[in-house]
């Protein structure tokens, strides 16, 4: 088994708004196997944007590892479906939208069919839970952020500034700043 040597530093240039939770909470698990070696410390630096998926990517540098440039936009630690339904608009024009579903929760809100009561609120529910392990991963991977998480779990965005105040990031830096100053050390 090979060992990795020690002091290894994995420089991450972060910039994402955002995206699908499936697709950035696999990203942020193979960040934290990384982080989690042995010998490795993960650096991410963030210049313009690292908002939602991409400020769950960034909870996983580590410990005074993360850095923003002071105009960068961090945090939306928040989570948003949207779903436009045209079921009335066919309806009104004389077309009967069908839908079938196998199992009463199957897209409880959908493009075609009518809108219920009982589907937003099914669909609110599944918002409400990924919201909750969103934010659990920000505290696990962060903890420094669990006495106010619910202050910063708002979907609020801050300029990097601001989000060092809230300790959302470890200083405020660019990625030249920080790679300049590795060279500088000779490293």
């Amino acid at each position: 088994k090979k060992t990795i040597s020690p002091n290894l530093e994995v420089i991450v240039l972060l910039e994402s708004a955002g995206g699908s939770v499936s697709d950035y909470g696999l990203a942020g698990r193979h960040l934290l196997r990384l982080r989690n070696a042995c010998g490795i410390t993960l650096t991410i630096c963030v210049d313009k944007v690292a908002a939602s998926g991409g400020y769950l990517l960034c909870c996983t540098a580590s410990p005074g590892k993360l850095y923003a440039a002071p105009f960068a936009l961090v945090g939306s630690i928040g989570v948003l479906g949207q779903v436009i339904n045209v079921h009335n608009l066919l309806e009104g024009r004389g077309i009967q939208p069908l839908v079938f579903r196998g199992g009463k929760d199957k897209a409880p809100v959908g493009l075609l069919g009518e809108i219920t009561h009982e589907g937003k609120q099914t669909t609110q529910k599944m918002i409400d839970q990924t919201h909750e392990a969103f934010k659990a991963h920000v505290i696990k991977a962060r903890p420094i952020l669990e006495s106010h998480i619910d202050e910063i779990g708002s979907g609020n965005v801050w300029l990097g500034v601001d989000a060092l105040n809230l300790k959302l990031i470890d200083d405020i830096k660019s990625s030249d700043e920080y790679i300049e100053e590795k060279v500088r050390e000779g490293v």
